[in-house]
């Protein structure tokens, strides 16, 4: 900023008071706060992304844990095993999970957007209980977070365990999948054999 001094050199009379900013000064400012904007706002999108990407993988893995919780519950209340498919996949049960529906067979299954239940595809995973009875696992809402999640579980019948595979994937068909793979070993004895 510049000021004068007062008097014009030479002369006996004083000079006009000029304070404030010149048009250079200005100008040179302006292009220093567009390089910064332009440097400053594409760091703060690739942060604002790869913020909701970590929020959405964070999401499916709770989804993921939480549904593999329910499910080994289930499984280890398995008191019969009623049908297995040709590899050993793990098809209908009885459970002694729910009191008075000891001899009811179970199974998992899907529910889907419209409202349906499906055997394959994935989706809201949901128990079936006899003919027309069916309960999800987990709440619906954990499944549509910041991004809509669907979920898939396999279960295989070795010789003294369940193994189990429950996978959460983008409901969308993203590519980006988190699954957990474990065991469990029903409490009666002898379901398996």
């Amino acid at each position: 900023m510049r000021k004068s001094s007062g008097t014009v050199p030479g002369s006996k009379r004083k000079a006009w008071f000029r304070a404030g900013f010149s048009i250079s000064e200005l100008l040179f400012c302006v292009m220093i706060m567009l390089l910064a904007t332009g440097i400053i706002v594409p760091t703060l999108s690739l942060g604002i992304r790869q913020f909701e990407a970590r929020v959405r993988d964070s999401e499916a893995q709770i989804l993921c844990n939480t549904l593999s919780l329910a499910v080994q519950d289930q499984l280890a209340c398995v008191k019969e095993i009623r049908s297995r498919g040709a590899e050993g996949q793990l098809e209908t049960f009885t459970s002694g999970a729910y009191s008075g529906m000891e001899n009811v067979p179970c199974r998992f299954v899907y529910q889907m957007d419209d409202g349906t239940y499906s055997e394959s595809g994935g989706g809201v995973v949901a128990m079936q209980l006899g003919a027309d009875d069916y309960y999800p696992l987990v709440s619906r809402a954990d499944y549509n977070q910041s991004t809509p999640l669907a979920a898939e579980v396999s279960v295989t019948c070795e010789t003294e365990w369940f193994l189990v595979t429950v996978t959460v994937s983008n409901a969308s068909g993203g590519s980006q999948s988190v699954s957990n793979t474990f065991t469990v070993t029903p409490v009666s004895p002898g379901v398996l054999s």
